[in-house]
């Protein structure tokens, strides 16, 4: 597989923090600023663990409610 996705750290910003606290803004290491970064094994089970740990939370978070 090849090609590019937006980078999962900065969401395609290329900096990580807020802009509202720009004391505390920083480079994102993972695109080299870019915003992007290439598509790899690695990086799609990097996403697959995030999609596995928003299910865990929001499965957690319906429980609370119930």
């Amino acid at each position: 597989m090849s090609g590019k996705m937006i980078c999962p750290d900065c969401n395609g910003n290329g900096y990580i923090g807020s802009a509202k606290e720009p004391d505390l803004v920083r480079d994102c290491l993972k695109c080299d600023n870019q915003g992007e970064v290439e598509i790899t094994e690695e990086s799609i089970n990097e996403l697959l663990d995030l999609v596995q740990s928003a299910r865990l939370q929001w499965m957690y978070k319906s429980k609370e409610i119930s």
